[in-house]
């Protein structure tokens, strides 16, 4: 082969391949310019100090909780409420049989008005000569032991009737009308939803590290 044919091959190749390349390049920009330009929001950088964050695990719980129980025994008569009432304080929750109480009440009632009687005829007695101090004073201790029953006695009355010690929710029912009460078994819970809190264990590690106030 002749050197001039390997010059003309030779030229031929090199146009070739710079006619492709041209075609790469326009293909190329044609491709670019049918991008769509982007829009970028540009912030400025400032050097803060990182927070560290530690996280335990918490209950959310009402603030005020009550667990309502009788304070002596007896068949329970009235139990106005259902589970999610709502009651305001000094609302009637549970109301115990007071048969028994009551007899005692008129019992205790009766008894401090006789002493009374006769501690105000032996002092009139003793102001007359016809009675000794010692006496008196005998009267006035028996009369003071019937004042204490029947004051007894009035306040088992009362604790025949339970309210309500705070405006809130019934949470749980476990008496109902017909069952027997008795001193420390529950009977109902409650509890105020308008204030709430988180109960949660905090790692001793912490504790120096918590102050008031902190999030």
């Amino acid at each position: 082969m002749s050197w001039d044919k390997i010059l003309i091959g030779t030229l031929l190749a090199g146009g070739l391949l710079t006619i492709s390349n041209c075609k790469k390049e326009e293909h190329l920009q044609a491709e670019m310019i049918q991008l769509p330009t982007v829009s970028v929001a540009v912030k400025k950088i400032s050097e803060q100090t990182a927070r560290s964050r530690v996280e335990v695990v918490g209950t959310l719980e009402a603030v005020e909780r009550a667990s309502i129980s009788a304070r002596i025994a007896g068949q329970v008569i009235e139990l106005p409420v259902v589970l999610g009432s709502k009651v305001e304080k000094g609302d009637l929750l549970v109301k115990i049989s007071a048969g028994e109480i009551s007899a005692k009440l008129s019992q205790a009632e009766a008894q401090l008005s006789q002493a009374r009687r006769n501690l105000a005829r032996e002092n009139k007695l003793q102001k007359q000569g016809a009675s000794t101090e010692e006496t008196v004073k005998s009267l006035k201790d028996v009369a003071a032991i019937a004042e204490a029953a029947f004051e007894e006695a009035r306040i088992m009355l009362d604790y025949t009737t339970v309210t309500a010690p705070f405006s809130g929710t019934i949470t749980s029912k476990i008496a109902n009308v017909g069952d027997i009460a008795s001193p420390g078994n529950l009977l109902l819970q409650m509890e105020n939803g308008d204030a709430l809190q988180v109960l949660a264990q905090l790692p001793e590690t912490l504790i120096l590290k918590v102050t008031k106030g902190d999030t």
